[in-house]
Formats: C-alpha cells, sequence, structure tokens
C-alpha cells in the first residue's frame, strides 16, 4: 500500500494534532515573518525557546515509526494550514515563496544538536518530494504578478515550470499530489478561477478593443477617405505575437466556413449523430469530422490511417450497440490521449509532435476544441493531458519547448472563447 494511502488510514496522533493546531494560530494572529522565522527554527534548527512543547511534540512525530515514509506528508500539511489561512487573508499572499524557500536553508551548526539529525535528514527528503516539487511551482504562481509575467516571459533560458502561472487549467494537476488535504484543493481551485477569471478579461478587453479599432477604421474610411484611428498600445495578455492572436481567435470565435463557428459546427454534428445506428457507424462520422479539420494533404496520409486505426480499435466490442452518452465520453477521452499524450507512465506524445510539426499549433488546437465541444465532460480531461506535457518538460529551458509554450497559450485562447464569458462576444 502506499504510504500517502497508509498516512490517511492511520489515526492522527495528538502530536500531530498540537503541531497543527499550533501552526493555525501562528498563521492567524502571528505577522508572517515571524511565523516564517518560527517555522524555519522548528523545522531546520528542531528548536523553539518560546514553545517547548511543540518541539517535544515535533520529536515524539520524527521518532515514531510512521516518520519514515510519512514525515514528508505531516510537513507538507504543515506549510498548508499556514498557506491556507494566509490565502483566505489575501495580504499575506506574498509571504508564501519565503515560507515555502524554509526547507532550502541550512541549520546553524553551532545550535544542531546531534539528536535533531534525524529530523534535518527527513527534511531533506521532503525537500525532494512531490510534494514540495508542488510547493515549489505553487510559488512561482505567487511570485509573479501581471507585470512580471511580461518580465519573466523575456528570458528563454527560465525553465517551464516559472509561467505555470499563466495556465490556470494545469493548476490541480501540477500544484497538489495523491496527499492534498480538501483544503489544499479549494485553495488551488480559488486560485485558479482567479487566475482564469483575469485572463478571460485580458483577453475579453483585447477583442473587444480590436473590434472596435477595426469599426471605427471602416466608419472612418467610408466617410472620409482616409484612416485617422489612433493605435494604441497592445493589451495582449498572451506570449503570443497580435497575428498569432487574431488568427487563433478568428479560428476559435469566427464564421470558421464562412457561416458557423466551431461551436456551430458541433451542435450540427451532435445534431447529425443522433442517426447514427451503431457505435461503429458513430466513430465513422466522427472520423470525418475531425478530417474536417486537418484537411486531406496531412489527414489523408499516414496520420489519418492512424486516426482511423485508432477510433475502430476503441471499444470495438460495442461496434454493433447504439451509441450511448458512456461509450461518446470513453471515446473522446481515448482521442485525446492519441492526439496529444497518452498518460504520466507512457508520456508518448509523438502524436502531438507531428501535428504540431504539420498543422501548427492553431490548426492542432483547433482539432483538440473539436472534440471537447462534442463532450465537454472531457475537457477535464484535455487539461490534464496538457498537465502531464507541462510536467514532463517542467525543468527544461523555456526556449527548448517553445512548441509547447505556443501550445499552451493558444489552448488557453480556445478555452477562454468558448467555455468563458468570453463566448457572447462571438456573436456580437
Amino acid at each position: 500500500m502506499e504510504s500517502w494511502a497508509t498516512y490517511f488510514e492511520r489515526p492522527i496522533t495528538p502530536a500531530e494534532i498540537y503541531l497543527y493546531d499550533h501552526l493555525m494560530r501562528q498563521a492567524r494572529t502571528v505577522e508572517p515573518p515571524v511565523v516564517i522565522e518560527h517555522f524555519r527554527q522548528l523545522f531546520i534548527e528542531g528548536t523553539s525557546s518560546n514553545y517547548p512543547l511543540v518541539v517535544k511534540a515535533l520529536e515524539w512525530i520524527v521518532n515514531a515509526p510512521f516518520a519514515q515514509s510519512e514525515f514528508k506528508f505531516i510537513l507538507n500539511r504543515s506549510y498548508y494550514i499556514i498557506i491556507n489561512a494566509w490565502c483566505e487573508s489575501g495580504r499575506n499572499r506574498v509571504f508564501i515563496p519565503t515560507l515555502i524557500d524554509v526547507v532550502l536553508s541550512s541549520p546553524v551548526k553551532s545550535s544542531a544538536p546531534l539528536k535533531n539529525r534525524y529530523l534535518w535528514e527527513l527534511v531533506q527528503e521532503f525537500a525532494a518530494s512531490k510534494q514540495y516539487q508542488a510547493l515549489r511551482r505553487f510559488a512561482w504562481t505567487i511570485r509573479f504578478d501581471s507585470t512580471s509575467k511580461a518580465r519573466i516571459s523575456d528570458k528563454p533560458s527560465s525553465s517551464l515550470e516559472t509561467i505555470l502561472c499563466r495556465y490556470p487549467y494545469v493548476y490541480e494537476y501540477n500544484l497538489l499530489t495523491q496527499d492534498s488535504t480538501v483544503e489544499q484543493r479549494n485553495t488551488i481551485q480559488a486560485m485558479r478561477k482567479k487566475a482564469q477569471l483575469q485572463y478571460d478579461l485580458d483577453l475579453s478587453r483585447y477583442v473587444a478593443y480590436h473590434r472596435s479599432r477595426a469599426y471605427r477604421s471602416h466608419r472612418s474610411t467610408s466617410t472620409l477617405g482616409t484612416n485617422n484611428v489612433t493605435v494604441m498600445p497592445s493589451m495582449n495578455p498572451t506570449l503570443l505575437s497580435d497575428k498569432h492572436l487574431h488568427r487563433a481567435l478568428s479560428q476559435y470565435i469566427g464564421k470558421v466556413d464562412g457561416r458557423n463557428t466551431q461551436r456551430d459546427l458541433a451542435n450540427c454534428f451532435l445534431t447529425y449523430c443522433r442517426w447514427s445506428r451503431s457505435y461503429h457507424e458513430f466513430k465513422g462520422d466522427l472520423y470525418e469530422y475531425l478530417m474536417m479539420a486537418m484537411g486531406p494533404r496531412f489527414g489523408g496520409q499516414r496520420f489519418g490511417q492512424k486516426l482511423s486505426d485508432r477510433l475502430q480499435s476503441t471499444l470495438y466490442q460495442y461496434d454493433h450497440q447504439p451509441p450511448t452518452s458512456a461509450l461518446f465520453h470513453e471515446t473522446c477521452k481515448s482521442l485525446l490521449n492519441f492526439l496529444v499524450v497518452e498518460s504520466p507512465q507512457n508520456p508518448d506524445h509523438a502524436n502531438f509532435i507531428d501535428l504540431i510539426g504539420n498543422l501548427g499549433s492553431i490548426v492542432t488546437v483547433s482539432i483538440l476544441l473539436k472534440i471537447i465541444l462534442l463532450c465537454e465532460q472531457a475537457k477535464p480531461w484535455l487539461e490534464r493531458r496538457f498537465a502531464i506535457l507541462f510536467n514532463h518538460y517542467a525543468d527544461r529551458p523555456k526556449s527548448d519547448v517553445e512548441w509547447l509554450v505556443e501550445s499552451m497559450e493558444t489552448l488557453n485562447v480556445a478555452m477562454s472563447t468558448n467555455f468563458s464569458n468570453l463566448r457572447t462576444l462571438a456573436t456580437t
């Protein structure tokens, strides 16, 4: 059994309760710099002159039989008790990165008794754990506000994880771990919602401004014969060029065939598929629907055959049964695995690289959008696929994975324009 499962099944000890209650009081009543120093003394030095009973509780935990396998979960929870409280207050959020960096500090040699050596070893194991990796990424989301995001985007040598804050749709998958508590999940979900709302607002302002500018330009040309519209500073909220962003917006909220938006086409397909007599027939129709986005030049080649084979092998035992919503959902998930990445255990994404290289990010994301417009329940599955890719390349310099940054930025645009209030702009 995994240690995290054992941690949750084991009754919480009085020493843990005492430690957690103490940290909660500290977070809510003491100034953040004092809390941070106390946290450092407690977990790095193993001391606290003002709270000897807390030190004894920590010593008991460190020497408990479960400490070797479960201390990382206890320290992670200790961190989040303070983080959750500071996120609730709002004004103390800026201190979170400094708190998270505490475990990277070294004990003062003169005040580090031999009995605390095991505590130090456990803390170092925590610093190398998935729990701390998620905390470090959490710090990046706090560290950079909207102005510093632009600055960091100019540093191609910095790692991909430094721009995690730009992609709210991967927050849960990169900032939480299996042992995350309900409170931790609520904190991350609230951060995601806030970041997504801000992005949607920034993008909607960008769209509204350029539509207004185009309208004024048209009126000026038709009435005066010249274009005297003042060019305003760019409000582009993405890392994409204005040209790329305009093409993406046209693809995701424009009339892609002169009459219908992507959502219109998805609705038409759903209506048509109600007449499918079998699951096998439905998969054939779905193949044709996706091929429309790829075009015959690419889709008719080897990739098109691979896509057809994948669809026909998906749940083939149900081929002669009528299509159901459950079959539809599983088919869409299988398609997203095939088109983006299979799983964390098997991070094969050769097909995605193939699509990006041949069709570009706008058309590739358009194909993915077509799938989740058909089955919105599959949207979290698509987010998970990109979270897997992000995690796979998180420590690589951004300059090495420009194709992934562009794809994630483009997906941001596609989802914002089709699954947020920004959708209303498509009809105005």
